[in-house]
């Protein structure tokens, strides 16, 4: 009895440290939010709002996709600009079956541009990656 109460522990436990080591929606919009508001003047003024994770899951755990969302930030001056889309592409892996963790790593962020021809250009480009209109100002 014993026996079979110690095995079905150790399945338990097993189960919980993979469980553990999952790449979430929730840590990818953090860490994009965070890799975009540092590029910001005063990062502790940065705005978040409509934020979203796009995910595609591959075959060996790990998940790549998109952070998308709009953001409102102080410029030099000290005023709030207005809300402007951003997208952060990153790459989420476990670290290991039985290790607890997950190595992310930002492959590329952008801001919605000024240029109204690049503007254009954008909004495409967010709309296909992140299935929702850009906002710019």
């Amino acid at each position: 009895m014993s026996k079979n109460k110690l095995i079905l522990t150790g399945a338990l436990l097993s189960l919980f440290a993979l469980v553990g080591c999952k790449p979430t929606d929730e840590k990818a919009i953090a860490l994009g939010q965070q890799a975009i508001a540092d590029d910001m003047k005063d990062p502790t003024s940065v705005m978040f709002r409509k934020d979203k994770f796009v995910r595609t899951d591959h075959d060996d755990g790990s998940v790549t996709g998109f952070v998308c969302g709009e953001l409102n930030a102080k410029n030099g001056f000290g005023a709030y600009v207005g809300y402007h889309s951003y997208v952060v592409e990153l790459e989420m892996k476990p670290k290991g079956m039985f290790s607890k963790g997950v190595v992310y790593k930002i492959l590329s962020k952008s801001l919605a541009p000024n240029d109204p021809h690049d503007l254009q250009r954008y909004k495409q480009v967010y709309r296909k990656m992140c299935n929702s209109e850009a906002v710019a100002h």
